[in-house]
């Protein structure tokens, strides 16, 4: 693992043929042709570009909840983009993000009564347990549950057991599997998302707008091939929907939005302090000699097409990376491009791109 007591907790997203896009089609397919022929031209996207006043950075400690650290940054920063209020005055529940994660029901479940006891099973005996999620459940919890403010139920410092995955000391509140006052959580009994009205949260303020979408960022163009009664991929749909363009990357975030997505390390490229040089730069990813050490999300917020890096946001809190003097990297670091363009095993090391928007729904929520 990286860095003493740092964990990771990704795990990659399940088919759901409903996943939105966030370009269409013509415009992804058009991007390479207008990149290469504006940049020739000396008008072309931006070398560098970071997104302004980034969101602060979080320390997920000891349990595997880095994709509810990652979603509940991005949110954060949607929220502030649309409603201009300052960080300090929304600050989402990243427990409850992380529990509503853990126990949201997988896309080839719903609709199934006859199985609903044994899925419950799998729910309540995963609630006392450090699994890690997806991407797309967390995101999804944002628009089915909604989210309530950290000061309902706090981060506190939840661990759990490295070979149990049992967390720890749940019998203190709050803890990963319930927040400080339950009698205020309404929302555990309500069928509809608490974004519609800010009553159910027993005067609760801080709550994020309705009008919140998700999209997965690849190309629409190329789909998998899908089996009509299972409505489940025969083809290899990892491929397709993990492995856009690097320009795809870039314009995510020239569009104003940081994007969240997942990668696997490995032994000499996991994120150790040692593994990233005084310049704040990550290094390549290995060529041979793969030993996978798992899934870690994560979230973009600027690139440096020049030197072909993006900026990322992790949340092994500020003292991270150990070597770090400069400020405004701590927390932070490049990531070189070829991490989003490398394939181990016929399947892209970086995967599962999602961008957050508030403020222009665009979409139904999906249930």
């Amino acid at each position: 693992m990286a860095d003493e007591g740092y964990r990771l907790g990704n795990l990659p997203d399940e088919y759901d043929s409903r996943d939105y896009p966030i370009f269409p089609a013509s415009e992804v397919q058009a991007l390479q042709a207008v990149k290469t022929s504006t940049s020739e031209a000396g008008h072309g996207p931006p070398e560098s570009f970071i997104l302004p006043d980034l969101p602060p950075i979080y320390n997920q400690l000891y349990i595997g909840s880095c994709t509810a650290n990652a979603s509940c940054a991005a949110l954060r920063y949607a929220h502030r983009k649309s409603s201009g209020r300052q960080y300090k005055d929304f600050e989402p529940s990243r427990l409850f993000a992380y529990y509503y994660g853990r126990i949201d029901r997988r896309p080839e479940e719903l609709g199934k009564t006859e199985e609903l006891a044994d899925i419950e099973k799998r729910i309540q005996e995963g609630i006392k347990k450090d699994t890690g999620s997806n991407n797309r459940k967390i995101i999804h919890t944002f628009l089915t549950q909604g989210i309530c403010t950290d000061a309902l139920w706090p981060y506190g410092t939840p661990s759990s057991d490295k070979s149990t995955h049992l967390f720890n000391d749940i019998s203190k509140l709050p803890n990963p599997c319930e927040p400080k006052d339950w009698n205020k959580v309404s929302w555990q009994a309500k069928p509809v998302s608490h974004l519609h009205d800010g009553k159910d949260l027993a005067g609760e303020k801080d709550l994020i707008p309705r009008n919140i979408s998700y999209y997965r960022i690849y190309d629409p163009s190329v789909t998998p091939t899908v089996d009509p009664k299972t409505q489940m991929p025969i083809s290899n749909w990892q491929i397709i929907y993990n492995n856009p363009p690097v320009a795809l990357l870039e314009k995510s975030l020239t569009s104003g939005f940081p994007f969240i997505f997942g990668t696997r390390l490995y032994n000499g490229a996991s994120l150790e302090s040692s593994e990233i040089d005084k310049n704040g730069v990550f290094v390549k990813p290995p060529t041979k000699d793969f030993k996978d050490k798992g899934g870690h999300a994560l979230v973009a917020v600027g690139f440096d097409s020049s030197k072909r890096l993006f900026l990322v946001q992790n949340s092994w809190g500020k003292d991270w990376p150990a070597n770090c003097k400069d400020e405004k990297m701590k927390g932070r670091f490049w990531m070189p491009y070829e991490w989003f363009e490398a394939v181990v095993n016929g399947l892209p090391i970086t995967y599962d791109f999602w961008v957050i928007k508030c403020g222009t729904a665009t979409r139904e929520v999906v249930t």
